[in-house]
């Protein structure tokens, strides 16, 4: 294939171009030395390679800095300007419409988001499919095969599968013809302005040509060039007039009235702030030629010879990559951008809910002597700061508070018991009682549950049972006093709705638990007790029993304090009274991303007699799955998030199952990471989840504005806070299947796609304020996938002391700080991968 390489002097100043002769090519690829190139727009996408240099782009009222090897994508029919003060190389790629159409019918209903300058080094893998597809096709055209034009065209299809999995925005149009006579009204305009530059031209002269008003005339540039009618009327001027200084002879003074401009000084001076130096010093730099001359034919075409060995040097690791990378293994597109949100910052906002810092959970009591669970505590409490702790088997046989003489008399020692409540009140948290399950010697059946076995029979004598019950409550009351129990919080048994956790007739649990109750109620009046934990499980399979059970409290005059409620997003468990424990072992996620707020509603709805009551939720998690791969990821934070501020408002508080990977439930963790539901690992390590909690407990106390993957805080004067996370729930398969044989976790999530918010914060006080941003995401702070990295280069086993110290030290979000002026307003925009949560203060200084 014969190939023609020329230089034309058009509006793009020193500008080369590769021709290719056969039109049956779907795209042009250009090489550019450019200085200035106005405002203009044309049918074709445009992707920017910078090879060299630097460059900036204007488009839509922004000003993008392009530097070495970054990818920059402009949007059909989207007006835009570049510019560059220095020597540069950029590989163009030109995607006329009118070819898309022909394989893309619907590409009118998309546009392209890519820019590589909004991601970090580690996150250009996308960016470098693009890198690599362009360098072969400049590798190709230059090697002039024979089979060159199918090779091109097969990398042409390559590029457009990329571009659209990874960087296409599906858009609502509703107007295409609208949008066409804008701009078929901006580029008569804009031809009409380069027609007659060079004369005394006013605003008022442009208006009667276009038959428009000035006033609005001026707002319609304003609004589509992004800049005043003068402005554009000078960068039209200034291209002319540096043509003029770098190909003609001519002096300044003439360049200067010839082009439009009133005076060489006013010429002078406009120079200097585009280029920052007097024209004679720029032709004398840029080596200013007198070769091309106008002629009655326009500019003169010279053809001269690109150096290629240098193109090819930069282009050479893109080149080398090609050998290694052949296709991206996810896909990352960029979802349907979202409409600017407009925050009015001075109203005074809504109070904030703080239902999700009255509880966390552990999981037994027991726990809670060891001393990595309270050392994390601690953290958590310095970082979050909870008002209660749930725990079960505060009666468990490891906790020796009930044994039996040798005449069968009942024994009490409740000195472990108040280990546990004083580390509680030592770090400001009060205890929340489970009270079950049964201790060994009062069970009427060895019937157990769990590695470390809790007994769930009921007793085998009442009077027993009542006995420890109220010896229990009257021993918290003689320690700590009335007032300190009433402050504190009882629940009577646990899931005693589904089989597993009571396996004797559902008959049989509702009058132990109104024999607990009253003799709860008998040594503290004033004493919070409510229900068992109850269960929302799929299809209402356990309705009957909460059915009867409400009726039977309001029968008796059982009037609980409050309802503790458990949601799961396990949705198909096979769970009844009928199945053995062996059925139950395959959990099953809801596709349902409402499935948490659906689950309140009906067990709202069957307790509705007890609507004053408190509500509490007292387990929840999007598993009860121990081993469950998500449970260690990114994924958790927007999860928690997402969860708690779309649904805390129904209730008083919201106990996240649970703290720490380190439980009685199973035998201890052999991995550091093995899908436990855990805030923190066996270790101590802080996961995605934890940060969530510390990012919501950051936010401030009144709500300006929340929506979907957002919330808009205040706090003191002129203080903001901005919360966005993009959540994705499971894709069908994985929830359908109850897992997968995948060792990649986050396969159990759709495709991946980016998530675009634009926030803008209004009525701000004028001065200088200072921005934190902290970003947790798979790359940032989740400390499963540092891990999970760092493994592979080590290799599997045992973490070592020092590995564990890197680990905690370097797993946490990214931070940057930033001081900045702001007059009225601010924009906020982001670009969000799956699972990445981001959290914005503003802080007025000055």
């Amino acid at each position: 294939m014969k190939l023609s390489i020329y230089r034309e002097v058009t509006n793009l100043i020193r500008s080369y171009e590769l021709i290719e002769p056969d039109a049956g090519l779907p795209f042009r690829l250009l090489v550019h030395h450019l200085m200035f190139v106005t405002n203009h727009w044309h049918d074709c996408i445009e992707l920017i390679f910078v090879l060299e240099g630097s460059v900036t782009v204007y488009l839509n009222n922004e000003e993008i800095e392009l530097c070495e090897n970054d990818l920059y994508l402009i949007n059909a029919r989207q007006v835009h300007a570049l510019q560059s003060k220095e020597n540069n190389t950029l590989l163009v790629l030109q995607l006329p419409t009118e070819y898309l159409s022909e394989q893309l019918p619907e590409i009118e209903q998309y546009s392209f988001d890519c820019c590589s300058t909004r991601f970090s080094q580690r996150d250009q893998k996308p960016f470098d499919v693009l890198r690599i597809i362009i360098a072969k096709m400049f590798q190709e055209i230059c090697l002039e095969r024979a089979h060159s034009q199918l090779f091109l065209k097969s990398q042409y299809y390559e590029l457009l599968d990329v571009l659209m999995r990874y960087f296409s925005v599906h858009e609502k149009r509703q107007d295409t013809s609208a949008e066409a006579r804008k701009l078929e009204r901006l580029t008569e305009i804009m031809d009409f302005i380069r027609e007659q530059y060079a004369s005394p031209l006013t605003l008022t002269d442009v208006a009667k040509q276009v038959y428009l008003s000035p006033t609005y005339l001026s707002k319609f540039i304003q609004q589509h060039l992004g800049m005043t009618f003068k402005q554009y009327l000078n960068l039209i001027r200034m291209n002319a007039a540096v043509k003029d200084l770098m190909t003609t002879d001519f002096t300044v003074a003439t360049i200067a009235l010839q082009n439009g401009f009133s005076s060489e000084s006013s010429f002078t001076r406009l120079f200097r702030e585009f280029y920052g130096m007097p024209p004679g010093e720029y032709r004398r730099k840029n080596g200013g030629s007198k070769k091309l001359l106008l002629s009655n034919d326009g500019w003169k075409k010279e053809y001269v010879s690109i150096n290629h060995k240098q193109i090819f040097q930069k282009l050479s690791r893109f080149l080398e990559m090609n050998k290694e990378v052949a296709r991206l293994p996810e896909a990352l597109s960029v979802a349907e951008s979202s409409e600017m949100v407009l925050i009015k910052t001075s109203k005074a906002g809504k109070k904030r809910d703080m239902s999700y810092k009255k509880l966390m959970t552990v999981s037994r009591a027991k726990e809670l002597l060891l001393a990595r669970i309270q050392t994390d505590l601690r953290d958590l409490q310095r970082d979050v700061g909870f008002e209660y702790l749930r725990f079960h088997d505060i009666f468990a046989d490891e906790l020796h508070v009930y044994d039996e003489d040798m005449d069968d008399e009942p024994i009490y020692n409740f000195t472990y018991v108040d280990m546990i409540v004083d580390f509680l009140l030592e770090i400001d948290l009060k205890p929340f009682f489970e009270i079950g399950f049964m201790p060994g010697k009062l069970a009427s059946k060895p019937e157990t549950l769990f590695y470390e076995e809790s007994n769930i029979s009921q007793p085998k004598s009442e009077e027993k049972w009542c006995g420890l019950v109220e010896a229990f409550m009257q021993h918290l009351v003689d320690r700590y006093g009335v007032k300190a129990i009433s402050e504190w919080y009882f629940e009577i048994w646990n899931e005693p709705d589904i089989f597993l956790f009571w396996r004797e007739s559902p008959q049989l649990f509702y009058p132990f638990y109104e024999k607990t109750f009253q003799t709860m109620r008998a040594v503290c009046p004033t004493a919070r007790i409510g229900t068992p934990g109850i269960f929302s499980l799929p299809g209402g399979e356990n309705d009957t029993f909460l059915k009867e059970f409400s009726t039977y409290l309001l029968a008796h005059d059982l009037r609980p304090d409050f309802i503790s409620v458990h949601v799961y997003y396990n949705n198909q468990i096979p769970l009844n009274y009928q199945i053995s424990l062996s059925e139950a072992q395959k959990f099953y996620i809801s596709s349902d991303p409402t499935y948490l707020d659906k689950s309140i509603q009906h067990l709202k709805m069957i307790f509705h007699e007890f609507s004053d009551c408190e509500w509490h939720m007292t387990e929840w998690n999007s598993t009860f799955s121990h081993s469950e791969p998500t449970n260690d990821t990114a994924f958790k934070a927007p999860f928690i998030i997402k969860t708690i501020l779309e649904n805390q408002h129904q209730l008083d508080s919201f106990g996240y199952w649970l703290f720490s990977d380190l439980h009685g439930e199973y035998s201890a963790p052999k991995q550091e990471f093995h899908g436990g539901m855990g805030l923190v690992s066996r270790s101590g390590l802080k996961k995605p989840g934890y940060y969530a909690y510390q990012f919501l407990n950051q936010l401030g106390n009144r709500i300006l504005a929340q929506g979907e993957g957002y919330v808009v805080t205040k706090s003191g004067t002129h203080q903001y806070q901005i919360l966005t996370y993009h959540y994705q729930h499971f894709q069908n398969l994985y929830a359908k299947e109850g897992g997968t044989t995948s060792a990649n976790p986050y396969d159990a999530f759709p495709e991946e796609v980016i998530k675009g918010l634009s926030l803008k914060l209004t009525h701000l006080k004028a001065g200088k304020y200072e921005i934190k941003e902290q970003v947790l995401s798979k790359e940032c702070g989740s400390v499963y996938d540092l891990w999970d990295e760092t493994v592979k280069e080590v290799g599997e086993g045992e973490i070592s002391a020092d590995l564990l110290r890197y680990l905690k030290e370097v797993a946490q979000p990214k931070q940057a700080i930033k001081q900045v002026d702001i007059q009225e307003s601010m924009l906020i925009e982001q670009f969000l991968k799956p699972h990445e949560t981001r959290l914005v203060e503003i802080r007025w200084l000055r």
